[in-house]
């Protein structure tokens, strides 16, 4: 998973980003955790406010199972009322900051360290099943913009070390 002082997707400027995932065959998702920067590196200002978890057939056309939204926490874990079946699901932010201070009021990024994505939802302090994020198909993660050097894979890969970073926008 993600380590404290790692710094993870960051978009570039501007509000309405996503990142989404292609499995290779459907797979059933019963929860959903992301982790904010506020979490990582203690920047509570950019963990993302309004968002909503979207789910397709086609990588197409998308339709909202969740929405959250006034979000402060630097973890969001939401169990679905039952698994949804999908090839690809996505994070769409509307909101992708608090509008808190200067920076992310006037520069606003989606940052996130981490995404898990579970097939069962059994719910806090149950064993959890495997991580479904991390088994996606080798192009199967897009974003709404990158950077060559912080692809988007780097948000669900897991696999950080303490002070790196994960996707970064242009």
């Amino acid at each position: 998973g993600y380590k404290k002082g790692m710094e993870g997707w960051t978009t570039n400027v501007g509000k309405d980003k996503w990142i989404a995932y292609e499995f290779e065959d459907p797979v059933a998702i019963g929860e959903w955790i992301l982790v904010g920067d506020g979490e990582s590196r203690g920047e509570t200002q950019n963990n993302p406010k309004d968002f909503e978890v979207q789910v397709s057939d086609d990588g197409e056309n998308w339709t909202t199972i969740d929405r959250v939204t006034g979000n402060k926490d630097g973890i969001v874990d939401h169990l679905l009322t039952s698994p949804v079946t999908t090839k690809h699901i996505r994070f769409y932010f509307t909101t992708p900051t608090q509008e808190s201070d200067g920076d992310s009021i006037n520069n606003p990024r989606a940052r996130v360290t981490q995404i898990f994505l579970y097939g069962d939802n059994k719910g806090a302090g149950e064993s959890a099943s495997e991580n479904l994020a991390k088994t996606y198909s080798a192009d199967g993660v897009r974003a709404s913009s990158t950077d060559t050097n912080f692809p988007p894979e780097r948000a669900v890969q897991g696999d950080f070390e303490y002070n790196t970073e994960g996707w970064v926008s242009d």
